[in-house]
């Protein structure tokens, strides 16, 4: 699981015009990739590796657009979100001012 938080408004809105949109796109590319590169057998027995990479990738592409990323070893619904979970129901709705983002 990983939880994101916009650090920076601005560079947010104008280097992506949707920057929950572009997250979750870029999970679903950097998971491709990371899965692609891997043997069946290699992907069961090191499923740590792999979030792990994952989550480097969106770190890393996240900061570009204003976007902190962070990693969670949980699995549950017990993790902390700081603003929201790589969900595709956030799809065309952004939380207003003072509003808490949709999937809290």
């Amino acid at each position: 699981m990983a939880t994101y938080r916009i650090v920076d408004p601005e560079k947010a809105a104008s280097v992506v015009s949707n920057p929950v949109e572009t997250l979750y796109k870029e999970a679903q590319l950097a998971l491709r990739a990371a899965v692609g590169a891997r043997a069946l057998d290699a992907i069961l027995e090191d499923k740590e590796s792999l979030g792990a990479e994952v989550r480097e990738v969106l770190v890393r592409r996240g900061a570009e657009f204003g976007v902190a990323v962070r990693g969670s070893a949980c699995g549950t619904s017990s993790c902390r979100r700081d603003e929201g979970p790589l969900e595709p129901r956030d799809r065309g709705r952004e939380a207003g001012p003072g509003e808490p983002h949709p999937a809290s």
